[in-house]
This record gives C-alpha cells, structure tokens and sequence, in this order.
C-alpha cells in the first residue's frame, strides 16, 4: 500500500525553521512506517515562478470563468502533484501576523485558477505546519483550515495545532511540545489514509453526489 504525503513549503528561507519542522516531519513517517509505502515529497516555493492574480489580461473577470487560468507559470504543476497525493501538508512561517506573500500567492492563484472548478482535493487529508517566533500562529492556522475545508477536504483532529515557536535558527528543535504535536499530526494523516484506502470503494461519493457549485446557485436562481 502506498501512502503519498506532498508538503508545499511557503519559507523564502533555505534551511529555516520550516524546513526543519518538515525534515522532521519526514523523519517521524520514515520511522513508523516501515509496513507502508510512504512517499514523501517537498515542493519549495521559493523554487517555482508564481505569478499574482492580477497580472493576466482577464482579472475583471476572472471569478466568472469557467476554465482554468491561462497564465503561463509553475502553479499547473503544483496542482498535478497535489491531485496525486493521499496527504497534503501547508508549512509556512508566521510573517507580519499572517502567511508571507509567496504562500499567500500561492493560496490565491491555485484556488481562484484552478481548484474552485471541480475541486479535485476533495477528501484528500490535510495538515497544517505554522512556524513563528511568538505570534500569530492561529491566525495563519485558521485561514489555512478554512481553505482546506473550502476545498472539501479531511482534517483530522490529532491533539493541539502544530504551533512551533522559535526565531533564530533552530530554535523550534527546543518546542517539545510543539513538536508533540507535530508527531500526534502526522501520525494520525498517516492512519487516517491507511484507513480511506483500506475502506475505499469503486463509487466517488464525492463527484457522485455532490453538485457543482455554480449549478447549485443556477438552479436557485431559475426556482425562486
């Protein structure tokens, strides 16, 4: 059996904080997981060419497409990834108490450019990493959860948010607790997964029950 776990990093920072709590993170499922096969793959932001959502041609009407966006940049790849994963973890830094630009782009272009047409994440398992010196944590926390259940996806409970405090470099290492919470996470994403695909049928609820949400509002429109 094979479990996929994609992280999408949003650190501008090589080596940071971030990139320690999922080298960590990485450790855990490698240790505990020697009857599965855990894939475990990083995507770096910082590492790809993300455009903003208002530099097409089409910005006044870009909620009312019906097609995905036709910028040419790195996010189409990032979204074939994530439509292949089991498992999707968000690990961002705390910056000026939110996401830094590069994760908030990132949120934006992949859900208004791609994501909102058929919600491909649907049921996927996700999990959160917030990584800052003292503040906000639940902040970036909270966003992130809406965006995951925007996209109709699983969050499982397992315990405390994983909040790792730490400014200087390697400081989170010190935030047992913290990474308690880091364990308990990851560990239950992976049993949690385990779980769907020992459980999982031919039927995809979700696409076959579920309307779209423009037809949705279509057909209140035409019934009122």
């Amino acid at each position: 059996m094979k479990i996929k776990f994609l992280v999408i990093n949003g650190s501008e920072r090589t080596n940071g904080n971030t990139e320690f709590a999922i080298n960590i993170a990485k450790e855990i499922l490698i240790n505990v997981s020697k009857k599965y096969n855990v894939v475990f793959d990083v995507i770096n932001l910082r590492e790809l060419s993300i455009k903003s959502c208002n530099t097409c041609e089409d910005v006044e009407n870009c909620n009312y497409r019906t097609e995905p966006c036709r910028q040419n940049d790195d996010i189409v790849k990032v979204y074939e990834k994530m439509k292949e994963a089991d498992c999707l973890i968000y690990a961002t830094p705390v910056h000026g108490f939110g996401m830094p630009s590069l994760m908030q782009s990132f949120i934006d272009r992949l859900g208004v450019g791609y994501l909102r047409f058929e919600r491909p994440l649907t049921n996927k398992i996700g999990g959160i990493i917030a990584v800052g010196r003292r503040y906000a944590h639940s902040a970036v926390f909270t966003q992130l959860i809406q965006n995951f259940l925007l996209n109709r996806m699983i969050v499982v409970g397992s315990g405390f948010p994983v909040y790792l405090y730490g400014g200087q470099k390697g400081e989170i290492q010190n935030d047992t607790e913290g990474l308690d919470s880091l364990y308990r996470m990851v560990i239950r994403m992976l049993e949690f997964a385990i779980f769907i695909k020992l459980k999982k049928t031919n039927i995809d609820i979700g696409k076959e029950i579920l309307l779209n949400e423009r037809d949705f509002i279509y057909s209140i429109k035409t019934t009122v």
